[in-house]
C-alpha cells in the first residue's frame, strides 16, 4: 500500500510498502495511482512522497527492464 507511506510522509514507509507492491505485481501505473489518490486526499506531502514511490519502484523493478 504505496499510498499509506504517502500519506504518512514517511520514506521508509513507502521504501517498504512499494517494494512489496512491486514483488506482489504492481506496475508502475497502479503505484501512480494510487499515490494520486493519497495526493487527492492528502494534497501536497502525498504529492512529493509520490515521486518517491515512483522512483522507489523503479529501481525495485530495474532488473526486470
Amino acid at each position: 500500500m504505496p499510498a499509506r507511506g504517502a500519506v504518512a510522509r514517511c520514506a521508509y514507509c513507502i521504501d517498504t510498502h512499494v517494494r512489496g507492491a512491486a514483488a506482489a505485481g504492481a506496475t508502475r501505473v497502479e503505484i501512480a495511482e494510487a499515490c494520486a489518490v493519497a495526493a487527492a486526499v492528502c494534497a501536497g506531502g502525498a504529492t512529493a512522497h509520490g515521486l518517491l514511490a515512483l522512483r522507489l519502484h523503479d529501481e525495485a523493478t530495474a532488473a526486470e527492464r
